[in-house]
Order: structure tokens, then sequence, then C-alpha cells
């Protein structure tokens, strides 16, 4: 089921990072893929693993119910940024969101400065970025928080700023 949730396929990374959180079986799920293998569900293509169809993961996706599939998306999305270190200037704006102001310029500011502050080839760009549409996908109705949504805010709008950088708008003109 949480694989499912990656799409068809997801890094043997990623699934290394998920060992720990609430959504995975104890003790990792690695211990399940020879039995997926060998049952034709996945199939391991080098540092990752694959859904043999994609209407395998399709099915498995859609036959967990929207709730539990809602859960899953959240948890897996704080949980990875959780194991990353995001900017403290970001938890502060949505701290002081919570008297019901937002300060966008204050969230690009800083979101700004984080991605010069690690290069745009750190990995805790994608991290950031499976993080968000984690949460993306997982929906608003997730979360009712409002310090939890501001903080979404942020991150989204990191990854946003994040991926705007790495396209190269001047060469595409």
């Amino acid at each position: 089921r949480v694989l499912s949730c990656f799409g068809v396929q997801i890094p043997l990374s990623m699934i290394e990072l998920l060992t720990g959180s609430a959504c995975v079986p104890r003790g990792g799920m690695e211990s399940y893929l020879p039995g997926l293998v060998e049952g034709g569900v996945v199939e391991m293509a080098g540092p990752s693993v694959l859904f043999s169809h994609d209407l395998i993961q399709q099915h498995v996706y859609e036959n967990v119910p929207v709730e539990e599939r809602r859960r899953l998306h959240l948890d897996i999305g704080t949980y990875i940024s959780s194991q990353i270190s995001l900017d403290s200037s970001l938890v502060n704006a949505a701290k002081s969101a919570e008297a019901g102001v937002l300060d966008l310029n204050l969230l690009d500011e800083s979101s700004s400065d984080n991605v010069q502050e690690s290069p745009i080839s750190s990995p805790s760009y994608q991290l950031v970025a499976i993080a968000t549409n984690q949460i993306n996908v997982a929906g608003p109705e997730s979360v009712s928080n409002r310090t939890e949504q501001i903080r979404f805010a942020g991150w989204n709008l990191r990854a946003g700023n994040d991926a705007a950088q790495r396209s190269n708008f001047q060469a595409a003109l």
C-alpha cells in the first residue's frame, strides 16, 4: 500500500528512508520485497523497485480506502520532512501565522535564502519535492491545523522556487 503511494517506481533509498515511519511495518519494507518480487507484483530495477505493471500499482492504490490513502500520503510527507532540514524560518513564519497574519514575503525570502544556502544539486531538493508532493496528494482536507497549513505552504513555495531555479528559462528564450 505504501509503495503504491509513490506511483509505479520508488527508489530503494526512499524505502530505506521510510523505515521507522508509522506507515511502514515494524522492521521496514525490505523484508517484504522478495515475496512481492516472487509474486510478480514488483520488480527490482537497479536502485529502484517497479510495479510489474502500472495497472497493478493502480489496483493496489485504488483499493486503499480514500481516508487511509490521505493519511498515508500525509504520514509519508511529514515523515520525510522530519528526516531533512527545512529552513527554521518557515516554521517561525507558520507560528506567527497563528495570529492570523501570513507574510508571504517572509516565506519567499526564507525560501530564497534556503535555496541559496544549499546547492541546487542537493538531495534535499528532491526530498523536499517528494515530501511536498505527498502532502499535496493528501489534500487540503487532511490538514486542519492552521500552523501546519502555513508550514506546508512554505514547503510548496520552496519546492516551486527550487524547481524554477533548476529550469533554464534563459536558454528556452
